[in-house]
């Protein structure tokens, strides 16, 4: 069964009062043949279709507000509230990574030397002007044996250093 918020409560409760308002006027339509003469019935019958119109809306309201079930840990607020909260760590982690590479890009365009770095696969991680100076431009490819002789010197010296 669906939950129903407080907004789908006021709703069903204005639907009940029309749907009683639609049987008061059919109800004085039907019992209405001549207004002009008959004004003190009118007025009775008009209050009469009101006063069951509001009834049949207030026992629609009772009835439907019995069937509304509140749940104290709704599973689907929790979880709303956990993406939130994931949404926020996620902007500060963004935030922080893109603060770490703007670091990183100034440190790496103030050195005098080249710079590079190369991952355990062979790829190209980092490559500085002043390496690419020293070395060559590379080539179009991801991995080490297509960047060059210089490159595998490079990647052979650091090999032995480690």
């Amino acid at each position: 069964m669906k939950k129903k918020t407080p907004t789908n409560y006021i709703v069903s409760v204005a639907t009940s009062i029309l749907i009683g308002l639609l049987v008061a006027i059919c109800f004085i339509y039907i019992l209405l043949p001549e207004p002009i003469a008959e004004t003190n019935r009118v007025v009775s019958i008009i209050a009469g279709g009101l006063i069951l119109g509001l009834l049949v809306g207030l026992v629609t309201a009772i009835l439907v507000s019995r069937r509304i079930m509140f749940y104290p840990n709704n599973p689907l607020e929790e979880a709303d509230a956990k993406i939130f909260e994931l949404n926020d760590q996620l902007t500060m982690t963004n935030y922080r990574l893109s603060w770490s590479n703007y670091q990183l890009k100034n440190i790496l365009q103030n050195l005098q030397d080249g710079v590079i770095a190369i991952r355990n696969d062979g790829g190209l991680v980092i490559l500085t002007e002043r390496a690419q100076d020293l070395l060559g431009p590379p080539q179009p490819s991801n991995y080490l044996n297509a960047l060059g002789a210089n490159y595998a010197q490079v990647a052979a010296l650091g090999a032995k250093m480690r």
